[in-house]
């Protein structure tokens, strides 16, 4: 359980906090990926990008954006390291 009382985001398993912007978005370098959460206010939406790549969706919650963005980062992942 995290500080919050809540199972750990995939985000606080690998590095404990997420680092900050200047702009304050989230952000986690993983194995020369940089991942960055951030909010869209004007339509009140969380996306993220994976090195400087936007996602095209939305998400209504940080946390599904952080678990879009680990779902899309493993995919990266196995095309480059294929087996």
């Amino acid at each position: 359980m995290n500080s919050r009382g809540k199972q750990p985001t995939p985000f606080e398993l690998i590095k404990g906090e997420l680092l900050k912007k200047k702009k304050g978005n989230a952000y986690l370098k993983i194995e020369d990926h940089v991942v960055v959460i951030y909010y869209l206010n004007m339509v009140n939406v969380w996306k993220y990008s994976i090195d400087e790549t936007f996602c095209q969706e939305a998400y209504q919650t940080k946390e599904i954006a952080m678990n879009a963005a680990f779902e899309t980062l493993e995919t990266i992942r196995k095309q480059d390291n294929p087996i």
